[in-house]
């Protein structure tokens, strides 16, 4: 108990605010005024028709170029960016991002698995540059 621990600690003033404080029930699901919250705001992304299928059409694009025999490496990583600065542009969670990226990985079924294993930390990479800057390489249109 807080208490018995409060009897315990060398410091006088504690052991009275220790004894007076109450335990107050928070929810992480509602934002409370003074209290930092861990979980984002629930809500879902929205998009238009336009947003939707452009979405769609980059995910094909991304299994298509996972697919092919010898990878154009620029292409791919041009369709990645892509994808992923239109998922961040509606309000889509890294996550959920990162998610999407890694299942369109698996789904290609890359073998080896090291060659599979390489691909996903690439295509991770590219989603983390597009999503919250630059780390590395150069993205089209940005210094």
């Amino acid at each position: 108990m807080l208490v018995g621990f409060a009897r315990v600690a060398p410091f006088g003033a504690c052991r009275g605010r220790a004894q007076r404080s109450r335990a107050v029930p928070v929810s992480l699901l509602r934002p409370q005024e003074g209290i930092m919250t861990w979980l984002p705001p629930n809500r879902a992304a929205t998009r238009t028709l336009t947003q939707h299928n452009d979405a769609a059409e980059m995910r094909t694009v991304i299994a298509e170029a996972l697919g092919a025999a010898p990878v154009d490496e620029q292409g791919l990583r041009e369709a990645v960016w892509t994808y992923v600065r239109g998922e961040r542009q509606v309000g889509v969670a890294p996550g959920l991002v990162i998610l999407a990226l890694t299942t369109m990985v698996t789904d290609a079924k890359i073998t080896p698995a090291d060659a599979a294993l390489a691909r996903m930390r690439e295509v991770i990479l590219w989603c983390v540059e597009a999503y919250f800057g630059q780390l590395g390489g150069n993205m089209a249109g940005r210094p």
